[in-house]
């Protein structure tokens, strides 16, 4: 198995050259010609063939060799684009957070969500490894492309999403806030802990934490935004109240809303 071949989307020769590395992880690629396709060599010696067998009676038009060229400098410029935009999408991806999928003999579908190790060139096409254990996908099995989330980084940045406070009253107050994410596949995965406070604002996640948490167990799992909600009750009338939402990814990491505030009314 060699890892230095040339990919090319149109099987024809290319010349040689690294397409990316990234510390311990590489992609690169050398010249590798499928003879099955034809080059700008092939072009010609078959436009040279043409013209020693045309008919002298009725020789071709010259204008009919330079509209064929054309087409054949045309076309093998798309190709080269083409080769070359595989190969740079191919190179961006390593470092980068994957999510692949493939089919197992049983019909069953493996997803795999990780760092891309390593791009190599495998029989003219090119294999992704995935994750610690280097798990390969080809291209086509790759799914979405995220920059790696940092150590303890939330899923999600929500530090610009506002709850909005209503139905305000004495004693009570309802709280709703918008979804984190519209990536349903993430949505799926967080939960939600309502905080309130007398004193704020409630800007850290310290902060949020030290306050009083609404009662009544996480909101998990929850992808209908309508049903992001929760009722302060028991609350002090003519007062002001802090308030925040505190979501944690299925990986345990935390980040806040913007804080809100809202002021009870009288008795």
């Amino acid at each position: 198995m060699s890892q230095v071949n040339a990919y090319d989307s149109q099987n024809y020769s290319t010349s040689n050259r690294v397409t990316g590395t990234s510390g311990s992880t590489s992609v690169t690629t050398t010249s590798k010609k499928n003879n099955s396709n034809l080059d700008s060599s092939d072009f010609l010696q078959l436009m040279v063939a043409e013209m020693k067998n045309q008919d002298f009676m009725n020789p071709t038009d010259n204008t009919e060799y330079i509209s064929q060229m054309s087409q054949f400098t045309a076309t093998q410029a798309v190709q080269e684009l083409t080769e070359n935009s595989k190969t740079s999408y191919a190179a961006s991806l390593v470092g980068k957070e994957v999510t692949a999928s493939s089919s197992t003999s049983s019909g069953t579908t493996d997803t795999t969500t990780g760092i891309v190790r390593k791009v190599s060139l495998i029989n003219n096409e090119y294999v992704v490894y995935v994750g610690d254990n280097g798990k390969t996908y080809s291209l086509d099995q790759i799914n979405s492309v995220q920059q790696a989330l940092s150590k303890g980084e939330c899923e999600v940045a929500t530090t610009s999403l506002q709850p909005l406070c209503q139905n305000v009253k004495t004693t009570s107050a309802n709280v709703r806030w918008a979804l984190s994410t519209f990536d349903t596949s993430i949505q799926k995965n967080l939960s939600y802990d309502v905080y309130y406070s007398k004193d704020g604002p409630l800007d850290t996640k310290d902060k949020v934490k030290a306050a009083t948490k609404v009662t009544g167990g996480s909101l998990k799992g929850i992808t209908d935004e309508s049903k992001l909600n929760v009722d302060l009750t028991g609350l002090d009338p003519n007062t002001t109240y802090y308030v925040n939402v505190l979501v944690t990814d299925e990986n345990g990491n935390q980040n806040i809303y913007k804080s809100q505030s809202f002021t009870t009314k009288r008795a």
